[in-house]
């Protein structure tokens, strides 16, 4: 039976996975010295090569998205800058990078490296990196301190207006999962504040099913 949640909860984060912003490449080695992209802004390329974490992150975005071109090697001059955003602690570049390593568009996977620039994200305050590294760290918990890790940035993302954390939360509760005692009650409570949040319309009917079966005993 546990076998079974535990394959089950496995579905649920893909399908809140599945809620997140796609992604595009991967990056390359070195930053390129000038970029000849009528897209970028002069003012926002030279703020760029002075060092500015967001200016980078920006020039980068742009060139994933394919306004400078659509070929492999202009994609991947995209993913040099945000790859130096991210050393220099721009969330938005830490995360985008995440999703790009973990579902490989124009490169093979890199799970370990997703993972560890989906902490980054969090550690730098983005909100889907928040959530993201919880339910990633809530996937693959095989010890103590990794489940309090994931709950602390579940619920740190929760706390932020994240509905699907308080969703993921509620879950674990409701069905016992790694190692969490079953509580129908602090599960229903996390249904409750994700309902309070908003949570996204996908997740619908599982609330209502879950707290359907839930009240009552509470």
């Amino acid at each position: 039976m546990r076998r079974r949640l535990t394959s089950a909860f496995s579905l649920f984060c893909l399908i809140l996975t599945a809620l997140v912003l796609p992604v595009q490449a991967r990056p390359s080695l070195e930053i390129p010295s000038s970029e000849p992209c009528q897209a970028i802004r002069s003012e926002d390329l030279t703020r760029a090569l002075d060092g500015h974490p967001q200016a980078q992150f920006l020039v980068g975005h742009t060139y994933v998205a394919g306004l400078c071109g659509q070929d492999h090697a202009t994609v991947l001059h995209g993913l040099d800058w945000l790859v130096r955003a991210a050393r220099n602690g721009e969330p938005n570049a830490a995360y985008q990078l995440a999703r790009i390593y973990e579902e490989g568009a124009l490169i093979e996977p890199a799970p370990e490296t997703a993972f560890a620039y989906y902490r980054a994200a969090a550690k730098a305050g983005h909100l889907g990196g928040e959530r993201d590294y919880g339910l990633r760290l809530l996937g693959r918990s095989g010890s103590v301190d990794e489940l309090e890790t994931a709950f602390l940035w579940l619920g740190t993302a929760a706390s932020n207006g994240d509905a699907v954390a308080a969703t993921a939360i509620g879950f674990v509760y409701a069905n016992g999962l790694h190692g969490v005692p079953q509580d129908p009650c602090l599960a229903l409570d996390w249904y409750e504040a994700s309902d309070l949040i908003g949570a996204p319309f996908p997740l619908d009917n599982l609330r209502a099913e879950a707290l359907a079966a839930m009240i009552g005993q509470c």
